[in-house]
């Protein structure tokens, strides 16, 4: 083997290990986000209840998500109830009586971030099982190309 075929050799050992590292090391990154994040215990409530709530003064603050009302209760609960997705959250406040500016009230927007996320999330295992794939193939590929090389003399000319 010359000089040139070793280098060519090591630095495609190299490439092979190190993404089979980054491979592994990507599943592991993957397993521990999936399973270490906890879900938030949250208590069921209705929509009348929820601007009861909030009425009373019962509630620290409230996140509107979509059609999901998330209200942060002052015993350090969070409550959830859903609404349609025709109606505000803040028209509802106002029909009740509530004055919206004695308590905050977040609106979130997770049109964009939370999708790449998902999309992200899962088409990553899809990835990684093509690319696991195609480098079992690639070896194959490799023993099956030697398989006929049996009566061949692997001595070189000088």
């Amino acid at each position: 083997m010359t000089k040139r075929n070793a280098k060519k050799s090591r630095s495609s050992e190299l490439t092979k290990s190190l993404l089979l590292y980054f491979l592994v090391a990507g599943f592991f990154i993957l397993v521990f986000y999936t399973f270490s994040s906890s879900p938030k215990e949250t208590v069921p409530i209705s929509l009348s209840e929820s601007l009861q709530m909030v009425k009373e003064g019962k509630a620290e603050k409230v996140e509107v998500s979509g059609s999901s009302i998330s209200v942060f209760g002052k015993d350090g609960k969070e409550y959830l109830s859903r609404k349609e997705d025709s109606s505000s959250f803040l028209e509802l406040l106002q029909k009740t009586g509530v004055d919206t500016a004695s308590i905050p009230v977040i609106i979130k927007d997770d049109s964009l971030p939370g999708s790449i996320t998902e999309i992200i999330f899962n088409l990553l295992p899809i990835v990684l099982v093509i690319v696991f794939f195609l480098l079992i193939m690639r070896q194959a590929r490799g023993a099956s190309d030697s398989i006929f090389s049996f009566g061949k003399s692997r001595a070189k000319l000088f």
